[in-house]
């Protein structure tokens, strides 16, 4: 893989019902993969991106990885009456970067081997994902093949409306449907693809393991309360709480004051209990954050891979320590806390107390200290004036 080079890349043009390109594709679903490898370049508005393919996998969809000779006759009228109804034409391409692939597991190099039904599921959950995010779930038909050239393996989609729902605009005096995807929609569709090959790593399936099993699935068997050295900071916290006990979730905005508190106790409770779970954690996002960055090209920003999954463990053990305290609030409501978390409590407030009095108390001094001192320099400053003003009137 090259350098700067990325993984994966989304590509997408439009074109309009009266344009060559649409009639063209429709004229090729229904003929065999070679035909249509054959005259790629008839209907595909991406020559100027890459060569004619060497092989064509079979024409799939939402609902089928290979059609019969009937579902495609079925497809053809189908985007037939969307070009009669002035429908537009999208075409979209996944192109891959073999290397990427390859080290992704879908792809052998040598033997030019590619696993097509994993490529076409996740192709199906990215388009499907456009198509929610552009409104045309509901009312768009879609169809896609793999084409396999030497450098980059891509898929080829076409996407367009029977009945058309799209909003109509005015160009140069015409009426047409507005052709144009959004770039976070695009981005989205990407990010899917990218996120579902890598989600099925050995390193992501590690990742969730120790996330899900060892950190999180172990909290019910070490309450932080029953922690001598991490109660104080769940009492810190839970004395301070909204008395709405609905509020009491990691993401709500009441919260937002708490988190910094949370998330340290959260570091306090992993560094106790996962240290070593942790650090091979930590080693694994690394990892993992190489490969994202990878997909998305080295000079893209879109590298945030290890920046979330953190942020989902804290917000995850948030939650759960905010779970906890939901429980130790519904027991004392109904007098069920033991007589050691009475004493426990009652000597953390206890010691609040004499620490706020202790604050008050130096806070008193400090103050006392700076008014003598203002008190003393204001003196030396009305010594100093009385006696120059009398030297200045002994010369008069």
């Amino acid at each position: 893989m090259n350098k700067g080079t990325p993984g994966v890349i989304l590509k997408c043009r439009f074109e309009v019902s009266g344009s060559k390109k649409f009639s063209e594709y429709i004229n090729y679903i229904d003929r065999d993969s070679a035909t249509r490898n054959r005259v790629y370049v008839r209907y595909s508005s991406y020559m100027d991106y890459m060569d004619n393919p060497e092989k064509t996998s079979a024409l799939f969809t939402a609902e089928r990885n290979q059609l019969r000779m009937e579902e495609k006759k079925a497809l053809k009228e189908g985007f037939k009456t969307a070009q009669k109804n002035n429908a537009v034409l999208w075409q979209m391409l996944y192109s891959f970067d073999n290397k990427w692939l390859e080290e992704a597991g879908l792809y052998n190099g040598d033997t030019g081997k590619l696993q097509e039904e994993k490529i076409m599921a996740y192709t199906k959950k990215g388009i499907r994902s456009l198509l929610e995010k552009e409104g045309l779930e509901a009312s768009a038909i879609w169809s896609a093949a793999i084409h396999y050239n030497t450098d980059n393996i891509h898929v080829h989609i076409a996407i367009t409306e029977p009945i058309p729902l799209r909003k109509q605009m005015e160009v140069d005096g015409r009426i047409e449907y507005r052709g144009k995807m959004k770039q976070g929609s695009l981005n989205a569709a990407k990010s899917v693809m990218v996120n579902e090959i890598l989600r099925e790593q050995p390193e992501n399936l590690k990742i969730n393991e120790i996330m899900r099993s060892s950190i999180l699935g172990t909290k019910k068997e070490r309450p932080i309360f029953k922690d001598r050295k991490l109660r104080e900071g769940f009492l810190d916290i839970y004395t301070h709480l909204p008395k709405d006990r609905r509020l009491w979730k990691y993401n709500n905005n009441a919260m937002r004051a708490f988190r910094p508190q949370l998330d340290r106790l959260t570091t306090a409770y992993i560094e106790k209990y996962h240290e070593k779970e942790f650090a091979e954690l930590r080693q694994l996002l690394k990892k993992q954050e190489k490969r994202y960055k990878g997909a998305y090209g080295e000079k893209s920003r879109a590298g945030s891979f290890s920046e979330n999954q953190m942020q989902d463990l804290y917000s995850r053990m948030g939650n759960a320590i905010l779970r906890e305290m939901r429980e130790y609030s519904r027991r004392e409501r109904e007098g069920r806390i033991t007589s050691a978390e009475q004493r426990a409590k009652a000597h953390y407030i206890h010691w609040q107390d004499q620490l706020a009095h202790r604050r008050t108390y130096e806070l008193d001094r400090a103050l006392f200290s700076l008014k003598r001192a203002l008190k003393s320099e204001f003196e030396q400053r009305y010594n100093m004036f009385i006696y120059e003003k009398l030297e200045a009137e002994k010369e008069m």
